[in-house]
């Protein structure tokens, strides 16, 4: 069923401006002036409210501090309450990164479900640091 996001105030990127957003499935259909759809829809009433895009946090050490399976069960939950969507994790782990990374991942995602906000890794982090490092 589709959604309609009505009389909030959306977040562009360069203005803020009372409109209503359909919702069709997880993506944003249409971007329609204030009491303008007449379709079916369930409501969700934004009065006095902003409406923006997630954010992404760029640098997360989840399991830097705990386990990465707490991390992913009580950290991920909080993130996302607070509007983050995405994270870029930097996991330290022994041995080589790219392999204890995925095996960190793979094992709290089987032992404690799937995190509440998406996470990305960094793919080429070794590469990046040994340009970095040619450079100094």
């Amino acid at each position: 069923m589709k959604k309609l996001i009505k009389n909030g105030t959306v977040v562009f990127e360069h203005e803020e401006k009372k409109v209503d957003l359909l919702i069709d499935g997880e993506k944003i259909s249409a971007i329609l002036a204030p009491g303008s759809y007449e379709g079916e829809a369930e409501i969700i009433d934004a009065e006095g409210l902003y409406v923006m895009p997630g954010t992404i946090d760029p640098h997360m050490h989840l399991g830097l501090y705990k386990p990465l399976g707490d991390a992913f069960r009580y950290d991920t939950p909080r993130q996302a309450v607070g509007g983050l969507t995405t994270l870029i994790n930097y996991h330290r782990g022994k041995g080589n990164y790219f392999e204890t990374v995925r095996e960190a991942i793979d094992f709290a995602c089987k032992m404690f479900g799937i995190p509440s906000c998406d996470i990305k890794l960094p793919k080429d982090l070794g590469r990046r640091r040994a340009c970095i490092n040619s450079q100094i």
